[in-house]
C-alpha cells in the first residue's frame, strides 16, 4: 500500500490526501472496525488503507468490484478487520460478500487476494468531483476530483452586464504552480453552498457541494489576463447573491482518469447597476453636473467622484458653470456592501447661450455739414457681450476688422450706414451684424436772416482708454461750459469695465487747465474697486479730454449791453446755469438784423435780440 501511496499520486494529490488513524479492537462481527495488533496513530498513521467490515457494509449491503476499473482481474479482497478466530482476517468475495468468518491469512495463496486501499481527501482541497462513467449515486459510478492548487489565483478586474443574461468579466490569473490553467471555469452553486476559508459550507448541513451550473467562460483566446463572458438565466439572476452564488476559479481541465487542478474559487459579485448619461446645458450662470441613476440595489448605495477613474473621493458631483470649462468628463464609482462596485463616466457640456440687445443703436437726427466730426447714433447697449460699431457708404456689412467700439462719426455731408453687432463674451454668441441709416445733410447757405447753423451742444467723439486693469469710456470732446463747473453729463455716460464687470461712474474731479478726469465713484461698486479706479486716474494718469465751443441758439438767453450809439458794448451768455460775458472779438453785432454772430474760441453760433 505504500507503494501505492509513493507511486501513484502526484505531489499535488498527496498534499490533499490526510492520514487515517486505525485502532486496534475486538472482533464485532459485521460492525467490526478495527485492525488487530497495535493502533496506528501519529507519525505511523497511513494515508491508505483496507476497508473496515462496517465501513464496507455502510457503503453498499453489497461490494461488487465486477466493473472494477483499478484491477485487471477480479479477486477477493482483504478487508483490516480481524476474523473470529486467529490469524484470521474479514475479506470481500468476488461477488461482493462481506465474509464475517474470515479466512486464515496464513492459508491464503499469493496473489489469491487482492487489497481495495481507501483514503481520505481534505475537505478544503476538494473544489467539485466530475461523474466519469455510471450513474451518479449508484454502485459502479466513477468520479474524478477537482482539487486545490493554492499557487493559482484568480483576481477580478471589472464586472459588467449586457443584454438580459450576459455577464462580461475582466480578469488576470497568477501563476505559482507546477501546473498551467487551460481555462477559466465559472460555478453556480445554491444559497446554502458558500466557499471559506475552511473550503465549501453549507448552511443546510448537505456535506457536500451542490452547484446548479458549470460553465467555461467564453474568452477569443485563453491567456493569463483578459476578458471574458458568461451567461445567467433570468432567474438566477433576479436572486444572484441571495438563492445563488457565483464562482470563478482558474483551472487545469485533464483527462477522464487524471485530477484536475483549480485555484481558490473568488465569488463573483453581482455588480451595482449604475449608469449616467451624457448632459448638455445652456449657459445659465448656475453650476451642472451629472447625475448618477441606480436602479439595483434599491437602497444602501454609495455613489463616489472624481475628475479620474482611479480617483473617485468626492462626496458630491463636481460642476462646471462656464462654456470654458466644457466639456467636462466626470467618473463615479458606485459602491454596496456585498456587490461589485460599479464604475463609469460621462460628459457635461455647457453651450453659449444668446446675447441681447437691451437698446438697438438709433439713428441721429437733422445732422448737418458743421466741418466737424459728429456721432452718427445713439449708443446701444448689449448683455452677454460688447457692442461694436463700423460705418460703411454703402449697404454692404464691412469685414469684422472694421468694427470699434466708439461710436462712428463722420465729418462730410452724406448717407452713411452705420452697422452694429455684439461680440458674445465666453458664455454668449455672438449677434450678427444689423444697421441703420444715418443723413448728414449739406451745410445751409447763409442769408440776411441766418448767418450761422445752430449745433447741438452735445457730448462728442466717445472713445474709450486703459488705465491699468480699468477700461474706461467716455466722450472725450465737450461743448464749452463757461463759468459753471464742468458736471458729469458733459462727459457723456462714463463706463467703467474692470474684472468682467461694468460699473458707471456716479462721482468725477475735473481738472479745467491741465484737461484731466479723475473718477472718484462708481454705482453698485465696493470700496477697493471705487479706491483702485481713483488711483489709476489720479493726476497725469487722468482721462484727457478737450473742449469745443459752445454753439449760442435763439434759445439760448442771451444778455446784451448797448452803447449810446446803438451798438453793442458786450453780450453775456448762459451756459450752464451762469453767465458766460463774450470775450471781444469773440462776437460782432448786425443792428439792421438784430442779430449777435458769435465766432470765437469759447463760443460760435448766432441769436437774433428780441
Amino acid at each position: 500500500i505504500d507503494n501505492i501511496y509513493s507511486d501513484n499520486f502526484t505531489e499535488k494529490e498527496k498534499s490533499a490526501i490526510k492520514k487515517r488513524e486505525l485502532l486496534s479492537g475486538n472482533y464485532e462481527g459485521i460492525n467490526t472496525d478495527c485492525i488487530s495488533g497495535n493502533s496506528l496513530t501519529g507519525e505511523d498513521a497511513p494515508y491508505l488503507w483496507p476497508l473496515s467490515a462496517k465501513e464496507a457494509n455502510a457503503i453498499h449491503q453489497k461490494v461488487s468490484d465486477k466493473e472494477d476499473n483499478y484491477l485487471k482481474d477480479s479477486h477477493d479482497w482483504w478487508l483490516r478487520s480481524p476474523g473470529p478466530k486467529i490469524l484470521s482476517g474479514m475479506n470481500v468475495s468476488r461477488d461482493g460478500e462481506i465474509r464475517v468468518d474470515g479466512d486464515g491469512v496464513m492459508d491464503v495463496r499469493d496473489n489469491d487476494y487482492g487489497v481495495r486501499p481507501a483514503f481520505n481527501i481534505g475537505l478544503p482541497s476538494v473544489i467539485s468531483t466530475s461523474l466519469i462513467s455510471g450513474t451518479k449515486g449508484n454502485p459502479g459510478a466513477e468520479y474524478k476530483l477537482t482539487i486545490l492548487d493554492s499557487d493559482l489565483s484568480v483576481l477580478i478586474n471589472s464586472i459588467s452586464k449586457s443584454g438580459d443574461d450576459k455577464i462580461t468579466l475582466s480578469y488576470t490569473i497568477t501563476d505559482n504552480s507546477s501546473i498551467d490553467p487551460t481555462q477559466l471555469s465559472v460555478l453556480i452553486t445554491d444559497g446554502d453552498t458558500t466557499w471559506t476559508e475552511n473550503g465549501w459550507s453549507w448552511s443546510n448541513n448537505a456535506g457536500f457541494i451542490s452547484y446548479i451550473q458549470y460553465q467555461k467562460l467564453d474568452v477569443e483566446k485563453f491567456s493569463l489576463s483578459g476578458t471574458g463572458t458568461f451567461t445567467l438565466d433570468r432567474y438566477i439572476f433576479g436572486t444572484w447573491g441571495e438563492d445563488y452564488h457565483v464562482y470563478i476559479l482558474a483551472e487545469d481541465v485533464n483527462g477522464e482518469h487524471e485530477t484536475d487542478y483549480a485555484s481558490t474559487p473568488v465569488e463573483v459579485l453581482r455588480a451595482v447597476e449604475a449608469s449616467a448619461e451624457n448632459r448638455e446645458f445652456t449657459y445659465d450662470g448656475k453650476p451642472h453636473g451629472i447625475t448618477v441613476n441606480v436602479t439595483h440595489p434599491a437602497s444602501d448605495v454609495t455613489v463616489k467622484y472624481g475628475e479620474s477613474a482611479d480617483n473617485c473621493t468626492l462626496d458630491t458631483c463636481p460642476t462646471i458653470t462656464n462654456v470654458s470649462e466644457s466639456p467636462k468628463t466626470i467618473y463615479y464609482k458606485a459602491e454596496a456592501g456585498g456587490f461589485t462596485t460599479a464604475a463609469g463616466s460621462a460628459t457635461v457640456t455647457i453651450n453659449k447661450s444668446e446675447s441681447a440687445i437691451t437698446k438697438a443703436p438709433s439713428a441721429k437726427t437733422g445732422l448737418k455739414y458743421t466741418g466737424q466730426a459728429q456721432a452718427l447714433v445713439n449708443a446701444g447697449t448689449a448683455t452677454g457681450g460688447t457692442l461694436y460699431y463700423a460705418v460703411t457708404t454703402e449697404n454692404t456689412a464691412p469685414a469684422g476688422s472694421a468694427y470699434t467700439a466708439a461710436v462712428p462719426q463722420k465729418t462730410d455731408a452724406g448717407t452713411y450706414y452705420v452697422w452694429y453687432k455684439v461680440t458674445g463674451d465666453g458664455n454668449h454668441k455672438d449677434i450678427d451684424p444689423s444697421s441703420v441709416t444715418v443723413t448728414i445733410a449739406e451745410e445751409d447757405k447763409p442769408d440776411s436772416e441766418k448767418v450761422i447753423t445752430v449745433y447741438d451742444n452735445e457730448p462728442m467723439a466717445y472713445s474709450e482708454e486703459t488705465k491699468g486693469e480699468f477700461r474706461i469710456g467716455y466722450c472725450h470732446e465737450i461743448p464749452f461750459f463757461g463759468k459753471a463747473k464742468p458736471e458729469l453729463k458733459l462727459f457723456g455716460d462714463i463706463k467703467v469695465i474692470y474684472d468682467g464687470k461694468e460699473y458707471k461712474a456716479t462721482k468725477i474731479k475735473v481738472n479745467k487747465k491741465k484737461g484731466l478726469i479723475r473718477i472718484t465713484g462708481l454705482d453698485n461698486a465696493d470700496k477697493d474697486t471705487v479706491k483702485a479706479v481713483k488711483k489709476a486716474t489720479k493726476g497725469t494718469d487722468g482721462l484727457s479730454f478737450k473742449v469745443n465751443p459752445y454753439y449760442v441758439k435763439d434759445t439760448d438767453t442771451v444778455t446784451p449791453k448797448f452803447k449810446k450809439d446803438g451798438s453793442l458794448k458786450s453780450v453775456k451768455v448762459r451756459i450752464q446755469g451762469k453767465d458766460y460775458k463774450a470775450k471781444k472779438g469773440e462776437f460782432s453785432y448786425d443792428q439792421a438784423t438784430k442779430t449777435v454772430v458769435f465766432d470765437g474760441e469759447n463760443v460760435k453760433g448766432s441769436c437774433r435780440l428780441p
